[in-house]
């Protein structure tokens, strides 16, 4: 059976480490850290089929900007025959503080424009969120922050959790059920 991992950022140079884009950096870092590369883009996607430890799986980052990701994974998800239930999505969450981590499968987009667009495209919300947290912003715009790089000491928080994401993606292609990733994974997660 097929996994579909799904990295949440917008493209281009002026978007690279920003809060938006730690769904990029996490899928990034474990490509990076299996030796795996990008072998495709296409239709406004980047993606590979990949196999880890004899588990197939699909990498994907929309490359539609944040709001129109749907488009990008229903198009993988049919390519590939990919259910709802086999996808993992990436992604920031303001709602968590930096750095933290949760595992769940939502009944709404909690104001995330992303996943909300995602559910909308799938006709679904029975994929699993693998959520970032990047905290709320005190003084400034929550677009400004979002689209805003990690602070120096934010970085200190959030390489911990990126090393955690491999760990999950490793969990999740080996197929293990959303309860078993929740009661591994979200023991710590504080808000």
């Amino acid at each position: 059976m097929t996994k579909l991992i799904v990295g949440l950022g917008n493209p281009g140079e002026k978007y690279i480490n920003t809060r938006h884009n730690v769904g990029f950096m996490a899928l990034e870092a474990f490509l990076e850290s299996k030796g795996l590369n990008w072998k495709k883009t296409e239709n406004d996607q980047r993606y590979s089929s990949l196999n880890v430890e004899g588990h197939r799986f699909v990498a994907l980052e929309p490359l539609t900007y944040m709001n129109e990701s749907g488009r990008s994974v229903k198009y993988i998800s049919d390519k590939f025959e990919i259910e709802p239930q086999d996808i993992m999505v990436i992604h920031d969450d303001m709602d968590l503080n930096t750095g933290k981590i949760r595992i769940k499968m939502e009944r709404s987009a909690g104001g995330h424009n992303g996943v909300k667009d995602i559910m909308k495209s799938l006709n679904s919300k029975d994929f699993i969120n693998l959520k970032i947290g990047t905290d709320h912003p005190t003084n400034e715009s929550v677009i400004s922050w979002v689209l805003g790089r990690f602070s120096n000491e934010e970085q200190l928080k959030i390489q911990p959790a990126i090393l955690t994401a491999s760990d999950i993606i490793i969990d999740f292609i080996k197929d293990k059920s959303i309860s078993e990733l929740m009661n591994k994974y979200n023991r710590n997660e504080n808000s």
